[in-house]
């Protein structure tokens, strides 16, 4: 996930000029808004991965909400920060036993993984959780609630693999780029997690995926959905079957897209601006038009 410093007018405090605050009442949109305050509380540092957090959005959504501000002359082009290496350095035998010898936190750490696990740690098993503890630097109790996490998350996945310290490695290192480094944060984080996880699982049913799990890409648009009015999401989809005669994703994200931008919020928003171009589709050039008030090209 991308890291990066969007050039912003500096004011000191946090305090707007008049007209960038016009300019976002204007454009009406409250995801740009958020980003952009956000920004001028961070001097326009941006990691991706801790703002989606901190805002409680999709990728999508920052994605918008950027954007949007680009369009409004609000940031300049965004300057990339070189990447942190976040490979775990390599521990040794002997690292691992002054751990245990030195901290009880690492030992009972240690004896909880295994127990969660249902399994002893091996060697490089045990290295990579000093790492996570040690050279990450999450606290014990915060790494037992990660490890709780991937366990409940594997056991519904229901594979039959065997759920790997690579896998708890790598979840580490986006709590710890999230910022998630003590229980309150971890929690709440957690709380979100299963409530858009919750979301998403309302959106296939009203999209009537049954069955199976979504795959990665329809498991995106739907993560970037999950957050809009239900209502909303059922008319776009209503379009999309009658116009393309299936569930087009990127057809259908298009549409969403659109609205998103008029700032539209009930299916009375779409029907007051659309009423006048629903007419009998009699022809292809019609129908092109029909899509274009839905704010899809064909």
């Amino acid at each position: 996930m991308a890291k990066r410093v969007i050039k912003i007018a500096r004011t000191g405090d946090v305090y707007l000029p008049e007209k960038t605050v016009r300019r976002l009442l204007d454009c009406r949109d409250g995801t740009a808004a958020l980003v952009y305050l956000y920004l001028a509380s961070h001097d326009g540092e941006l990691d991706d991965k801790a703002a989606m957090h901190a805002l409680g959005m999709s990728e999508g959504e920052l994605a918008h909400g950027l954007n949007l501000l680009s369009g409004l002359g609000l940031t300049e082009k965004a300057e990339r920060l070189p990447d942190r290496s976040d490979e775990i350095p390599e521990y040794t035998g002997a690292d691992v036993a002054s751990a245990l010898e030195g901290s009880s936190d690492f030992a009972s750490l240690l004896k909880f993984t295994e127990t969660r696990l249902g399994r002893r740690l091996s060697t490089p098993d045990t290295q990579t959780l000093l790492g996570i503890y040690d050279w990450m630097g999450l606290p014990a109790d915060v790494i037992c609630l990660l490890i709780t996490a991937c366990v409940e998350e594997h056991q519904k996945k229901n594979t039959g693999r065997r759920l790997t310290m690579r896998t708890i490695e790598n979840r580490a290192k986006l709590w710890c780029s999230l910022g998630l480094t003590t229980q309150d944060a971890a929690g709440i984080y957690l709380k979100q997690q299963e409530e858009r996880g919750e979301k998403v699982a309302s959106l296939m049913r009203l999209l009537h995926i049954s069955g199976r799990a979504a795959s990665p890409t329809e498991r995106k648009f739907l993560e970037q959905w999950a957050f809009l009015p239900e209502e909303l999401v059922l008319k776009a989809y209503d379009i999309t079957a009658v116009n393309t005669g299936k569930l087009n994703w990127q057809y259908m994200d298009k549409i969403l897209q659109s609205w998103q931008a008029k700032g539209f919020r009930t299916v009375a928003d779409v029907e007051s601006e659309t009423r006048s171009a629903q007419t009998e589709p009699e022809s292809v050039s019609h129908l092109r038009d029909l899509n274009r008030t839905w704010g899809v090209e064909l």
